[in-house]
């Protein structure tokens, strides 16, 4: 197994996605105005959303960032194909 894996395009979407709605609700509990459209409850409504929506997704996804996390899904997806394969013989 000498070859390297890749994370994928998700993982990386959802640690960015993660990243900025942290920052955003730093920001906003700060006083500082993230976004020039919005109200205060806007903000804080919106943040809260976007922290909530972004952890469900991140927990759901259960993202594999190492390489051996990586390597393990990779033998799961193998694992499980062969037995629907031996299920259907």
């Amino acid at each position: 197994m000498n070859e390297k894996l890749s994370i994928d395009k998700g993982t990386i979407i959802s640690a960015i996605s993660l990243v900025l709605a942290i920052t955003n609700m730093i920001l906003t509990e700060r006083g500082f105005n993230p976004l020039p459209f919005s109200s205060e409850v806007f903000y804080g409504v919106f943040s809260e959303l976007v922290v909530f929506g972004t952890g469900l997704w991140a927990w759901y996804r259960n993202n594999s960032t190492s390489q051996i996390a990586i390597a393990a899904d990779k033998e799961m997806r193998l694992k499980k194909l062969q037995a629907k394969i031996k299920s259907q013989e």
